[in-house]
């Protein structure tokens, strides 16, 4: 999971400064993208530990962590959150352990 944060977080710094933002204004969006980011992460992982896991409350939590991670500049983690999203069988949660453990 801190790898995905870190990751995520640096992409967001020149996602950003693509965007024409300075860093001034840069500091404050990744701290928060980084808070909301921790916090959507580990919901999904309750969800996870749940059992029986709910399918729909995990497709939930991948709607809203898809459009964080987009917001920040993630898109290939974005994309895959997608494709897992579509997936209705147990073959999503192997992904999503996978997933967060990177």
């Amino acid at each position: 999971m801190e790898q995905l944060i870190n990751e995520t977080v640096a992409m967001a710094r020149q996602h950003f400064k693509g965007f024409g933002f300075e860093d001034a204004q840069i500091e404050p969006l990744l701290a928060a993208g980084e808070r909301d980011l921790r916090k959507e992460l580990d919901k999904l992982r309750q969800l996870l530990e749940q059992d029986p896991v709910d399918i729909d409350s995990i497709n939930l939590s991948l709607h809203g962590l898809k459009g964080l991670l987009l917001n920040m500049g993630n898109t290939t983690i974005a994309d895959k959150l997608v494709e897992l999203r579509e997936e209705k069988d147990e073959h999503i949660l192997t992904e999503l352990h996978s997933l967060l453990g990177r």
